[in-house]
This record gives C-alpha cells, sequence and structure tokens, in this order.
C-alpha cells in the first residue's frame, strides 16, 4: 500500500476564563485534530475529530455554545500534507469528555511544557 500524504484539521477552543481545550497523546498535548477523509473539508474534518476527540459539538458557522470558526493557521503535518488550524471562541464552557483515543482531555489557562511545537505562538 502507498504511503499518501493526508491533511489533517483541528480546532483551538478558547474560553475567556478556562482557557483552551488540549489533549493529551502519548508524547505531548495538542488541539482535538485528526484527518481530513476523502471529499470532506478541513473545516468539516475538524468539527468532526473535535466531536470525536472532545464530545463538543461545534459547527462552522457558530451556535448557542461557539462562535464560527476561523482559520488562523495552515502548517504542515508530520507527513507533510497540509494541517489547518482553526479557532473558535466558546460562548459557554463545556466539559470536555476524553475519548479513547488520548490520555487526558481538558481546559488550560498555562499551557503545558509538552505540547505541540506546531501550536507555539498560536495559543
Amino acid at each position: 500500500m502507498e504511503n499518501v500524504a493526508v491533511d489533517t484539521a483541528g480546532i483551538i477552543l478558547r474560553d475567556p476564563t478556562l482557557g483552551v481545550v488540549l489533549c493529551k497523546d502519548t508524547e505531548k498535548w495538542g488541539i482535538p485534530k485528526g484527518k481530513v477523509e476523502l471529499g470532506e473539508e478541513p473545516i468539516d474534518a475538524a468539527c468532526r475529530e473535535t466531536m470525536e476527540e472532545t464530545s463538543i459539538f461545534i459547527v462552522p458557522n457558530g451556535s448557542h455554545i461557539a462562535g464560527p470558526l476561523r482559520l488562523v493557521k495552515t502548517k504542515k503535518n508530520s507527513r507533510g500534507a497540509d494541517f489547518y488550524i482553526y479557532e473558535c471562541d466558546m460562548k459557554m464552557a463545556v466539559v470536555p469528555v476524553k475519548s479513547l483515543e488520548h490520555e487526558e482531555v481538558r481546559w488550560f489557562s498555562e499551557m503545558p511544557e509538552d505540547i505541540d511545537p506546531r501550536l507555539k505562538g498560536l495559543i
């Protein structure tokens, strides 16, 4: 099977009091993110992955719990494809629920030292 680079997308969820939601994998903390599926727009993939990884339902144009998404940066992921980084301002604090993909998920008011280096300067 050919090793194809796949775009990824994620969301920085911001709350003025609580900070940002981060997910812990085995090595570092990062935003909820994942692969963009075939035929899927990056913004929709970011919303889907956020729901899968945190149980927080985000939609591109905003809702009663969060404002609309904004693309803040496009970087390269570990395979050389695009990594779309969106952000949104939460209108209410929502407790994230950890998925089986991560060791932990929670709000951070101060960033941990072992954060994904691609996020430095964005959070």
